[in-house]
């Protein structure tokens, strides 16, 4: 409530525009917000996927991508801009899967890398799997980890759940990561694995590769 307090102050005479992004609760909002009512200088912007969540504010819904910008982005993140022109039938139902999310389709352009040559016949099998109720993004992911070579998998799958413990969108180290590794679950052997600072960093790349995670081993 201070800092809230400080900002209110540091914000009454200047023109802000406030983001709230990615908002599931509206009393997530209210700690958050320091921009007065009143003013007539500055606006708060609240991102979220849930329809008329604060009461009093204007809507404005923002549709997903078209399918040709789908396609683009899907086939670039996959390496296969050459298939722009003339894009695969796969490529179409992989675009209709991810519901034409950006998040999504970026996941299933890092499982055509990963499955090359034969991603035309796997991708679409991948993406549907057995998990029809989960959300498009929990299916992709869930589609992402099951491509990873089985040899690294659970060490993936467990590191992957390991950030969990983070605020979504943190910048988080990997030398963090490398510390934290070996208290994630799973098998003795992984465990051992995860105790192994080349090891992490490879199932650190292989997440990154996905697109599961964004960012760098060098900047975090």
């Amino acid at each position: 409530l201070i800092a809230l307090s400080v900002l209110a102050d540091a914000a009454r005479e200047q023109s802000v525009l406030l983001v709230l992004d990615d908002i599931w609760l509206a009393s997530h909002a209210t700690p958050l917000n320091f921009v007065d009512q009143a003013s007539t200088r500055s606006r708060v912007v609240v991102t979220t996927r849930i329809r008329s969540l604060i009461a009093g504010a204007s809507d404005i819904q923002c549709g997903t991508l078209s399918t040709e910008a789908a396609l683009e982005l899907l086939l670039r993140v996959g390496g296969c801009e050459h298939l722009l022109s003339s894009p695969p039938p796969a490529a179409l139902e992989a675009v209709d899967l991810c519901g034409r999310l950006p998040l999504a389709l970026g996941i299933a352009g890092g499982i055509i890398l990963e499955l090359a040559d034969t991603w035309q016949d796997d991708l679409c099998v991948y993406l549907r799997g057995e998990f029809e109720e989960a959300s498009v993004e929990a299916r992709a992911v869930t589609a992402s980890l099951r491509v990873v070579p089985e040899a690294m998998r659970a060490g993936v799958e467990g590191l992957f759940r390991l950030f969990a413990v983070f605020a979504e969108d943190a910048t988080i180290p990997a030398t963090t990561i490398d510390l934290l590794a070996p208290l994630m679950a799973g098998n003795a052997s992984v465990r051992q694995a995860a105790g192994k600072k080349m090891q992490v960093r490879r199932w650190l790349q292989q997440l990154l590769k996905a697109n599961i995670l964004r960012g760098s081993t060098a900047d975090g």
